[in-house]
């Protein structure tokens, strides 16, 4: 059961926190429990708050300075954290979507597969196999505009990032730290370990925590195509099972 914890953080912010049993791992329905805790309080809150970012474990509360409804939302939100942990806190409500994302593992275009290979004692074709097996949800959104965090590859994949980053990442750069993954949607510096490439462009606005992504391994000849032709890729699943 999660339990929520609330503290200011500035002048008109509120900071909530999902606490779990568990604060070593953290639990995989940790982001459609945010994002549900987000559009509750989104509803509740109306045209008092400016911004609400979801993050992990937490949910920033950003407020309309000197709004007639501050500081009294701060009990209305007490009360209405103590009223969701009754009501919603155990289900998971609120799934987001499922997105899909072809990626070709290949050293043409990803400069550290081998050597992520080589330091778990995998071939490459194994790495991209452990690394599309799974549904990765999305835990957080930031560095860049459209940067997902996505969690948590297999612990075979785990692999710190460099100790020396990259000037430049490619844009559709698929790379894993540590635990995570993610995909670059643009140009950027980046310490990760770039293991494979997306052909279509992610726009900054692509994803939100609380939906799932899956990466679908294609061939050459596929990749060279849709990034020629990116329209013909579906992003989103239509026949999620758990929408």
């Amino acid at each position: 059961m999660h339990t929520i914890t609330m503290r200011l953080s500035g002048e008109f912010a509120l900071l909530l926190e999902l606490k779990q049993p568990n604060e070593q791992t953290l639990d995989a329905t940790m982001p459609a429990q945010i994002r549900q805790l987000a559009a509750w309080c989104g509803e509740l809150c109306g045209d008092a708050v400016q911004e609400i970012v979801p993050s992990y474990h937490t949910l920033l509360l950003s407020f309309t300075p000197y709004h007639p409804r501050w500081p009294a939302i701060i009990d209305e939100l007490e009360n209405a954290c103590k009223q969701w942990q009754t009501e919603f806190g155990q289900p998971l409500c609120l799934p987001g979507q499922l997105l899909q994302l072809p990626v070709w593992y290949n050293s043409n275009v990803a400069p550290d597969l081998a050597s992520v290979a080589h330091q778990h004692g995998l071939s490459t074709q194994q790495v991209a196999a452990l690394h599309s097996a799974i549904d990765y949800p999305v835990y957080a959104v930031g560095f860049t505009p459209g940067f997902a965090y996505l969690g948590f590859v297999d612990q075979q994949l785990a692999t710190p990032r460099h100790a020396t980053p990259r000037v430049s990442v490619p844009a559709g750069s698929v790379a894993i730290a540590d635990r995570q993954t993610a995909v670059y949607p643009t140009a950027t510096p980046g310490g990760w370990n770039i293991i494979g490439q997306c052909p279509i462009p992610l726009s900054p606005d692509w994803c939100q925590v609380g939906d799932r992504v899956r990466f679908v391994a294609v061939d050459e000849a596929r990749f060279y195509e849709l990034r020629q032709h990116p329209s013909q890729w579906q992003l989103e699943v239509t026949n999620d099972p758990a929408a």
